[in-house]
């Protein structure tokens, strides 16, 4: 047959392949350990990445959200990113958006970016955890120290060293829940 493929331990075709026959394998056989991984449990690697940036999305939100009602200085992500909007609407010859108008703009851009950040968390596997931490450690510093070298100005009520701290924390936080979701959902090995 032309559509399909016999799994031999020499050409390590991967069981999810909708082409796969399983040829005889024995375990402990290079196919027979890819078949066994693939049946160990856990949610398909996509979908964990997913579920990982979405929630790592969510927590650097809701942090942003509520320290800004509740903290004078915690850091304004909303203004940075409304700057954004603004500096890339005008750099495009578009209208820039009313204060309003870039803040949602500035709001979905966020999750979705976020999401697709966090997601990397499920790269790292049984260690998404501390992947996740540290992934979440770069974005924090990036959103600390950028915003100025990048033309967006600096943080509204920035004093000392509290709103970069706060910056850090949170999005580290963000990671750490990114890698422990990918974790939960990952293979149960």
């Amino acid at each position: 047959m032309a559509d399909t493929i016999t799994a031999t331990p020499k050409n390590n075709v991967i069981p999810d392949d909708p082409r796969f026959v399983a040829a005889e394998t024995v375990p402990g056989e290079p196919m027979a350990q890819e078949r066994d991984k693939a049946q160990a449990g856990g949610m398909h690697w996509a979908v964990r990445a997913l579920a990982a940036g979405v929630t790592g999305a969510a927590v650097v939100t809701a942090l942003n959200e509520a320290g800004r009602r509740l903290v004078p200085q915690s850091p304004r992500m909303d203004l940075i990113g409304g700057r954004a909007v603004a500096k890339t609407a005008g750099a495009l010859g578009l209208r820039r958006p009313e204060h309003k108008e870039r803040y949602r703009i500035s709001l979905a851009g966020d999750l979705l970016s976020n999401s697709a950040y966090y997601a990397l968390a499920a790269a790292g596997g049984r260690r998404s955890i501390p992947a996740g931490g540290a992934i979440g450690l770069a974005a924090g510093a990036g959103a600390a120290w950028l915003p100025k070298p990048l033309g967006l100005g600096r943080q509204p009520d920035a004093r000392g060293a509290l709103t970069p701290a706060l910056t850090v924390t949170w999005y580290t936080l963000a990671g750490l829940a990114a890698g422990a979701v990918a974790r939960l959902l990952g293979p149960k090995r």
